[in-house]
């Protein structure tokens, strides 16, 4: 084979790789994924970071041409800074707060919506972020430093929950724990509800869009957080949290999407 006809294939395979090379973020360290088995759709979001680096470079891969994804980007607090819509496998960085010198879990939703502007699923993630390190003074030379311990955070839960059509039937009631179907909704989570009756049972049934979505699985969230066999992104008190300032805002969707993402993973019970 010439000289020439090699230069051409080396130079041809060289385009190949940068273009392969582009189409990546050119920053973050992104450690976490998760996948959605049915579209092959898989979401990568940052790793847990125990400097105050705020590496947050959030992609999709494996996304269907003319679809879109929207993000909702939460603080440490679990509340919604804001949203993002990008086209396909666009990537997208992480709004952190600009001052922010806490400790805590950020986390992301991502919904694919399909060319008619559907909504097909949700991907839900989070990550650890430690900004809360502040620099000491320098020791004299006659005194000894002494170690600082390095925190670790316990591994955030999460990877299983059941659906509200789970809870609901009357033959997994014997799967319902701490709490039970004749519970008072608005004691449980200390709310006022506008649907009637306000039992836990009447809530997870519940149809339609707003606040009765949140009702039904805000329950099925709280049922998955405390099911010991089920290993749930949030606990307990995350959960009536999350509830009480969904209520408190009047924004019941982004709640909602939040404990649909999380509820519709997978379901370790029979």
């Amino acid at each position: 084979m010439s000289k020439t006809r090699w230069a051409i294939y080396l130079s041809a395979a060289l385009a190949v790789v940068m273009l392969a090379a582009m189409a990546l973020p050119m920053t973050a360290v992104i450690a976490g994924s998760k996948t959605n088995s049915t579209f092959g759709v898989t979401l990568f979001f940052p790793d847990d970071q125990f400097a105050c680096e705020k590496i947050g470079d959030i992609y999709s891969t494996g996304v269907p041409d003319g679809w879109s994804v929207t993000y909702h980007f939460f603080d440490d607090a679990l509340q919604l800074i804001s949203s993002q819509t990008v086209p396909g496998n666009q990537a997208v960085s992480f709004p952190y707060p600009a001052n922010y010198s806490g400790a805590g879990y950020f986390a992301v939703t991502a919904e694919y919506i399909d060319a008619s502007g559907q909504t097909q699923f949700k991907i839900g993630a989070k990550w650890y972020l430690d900004c809360s390190a502040k620099p000491t003074d320098t020791p004299t030379p006659t005194e000894t430093p002494t170690p600082t311990p390095t925190f670790t955070p316990p591994p955030p839960p999460g990877g299983q929950g059941c659906t509200p059509g789970y809870w609901r039937q009357e033959h997994h009631y014997d799967s319902w724990m701490v709490y039970s179907p004749s519970d008072d909704f608005e004691t449980v989570f200390g709310v006022n509800a506008s649907f009637n009756p306000t039992n836990l049972g009447y809530a997870v049934q519940l149809n339609g869009g707003g606040e009765n979505a949140l009702a039904r699985h805000a329950v099925a969230a709280l049922l998955n957080s405390t099911n010991p066999s089920v290993s749930y992104f949030y606990t307990t008190a995350q959960v009536i949290s999350m509830v009480q300032q969904a209520y408190a805002s009047g924004n019941y969707e982004a709640m909602k999407n939040l404990f649909e993402a999380q509820n519709d993973t997978v379901c370790p019970l029979n």
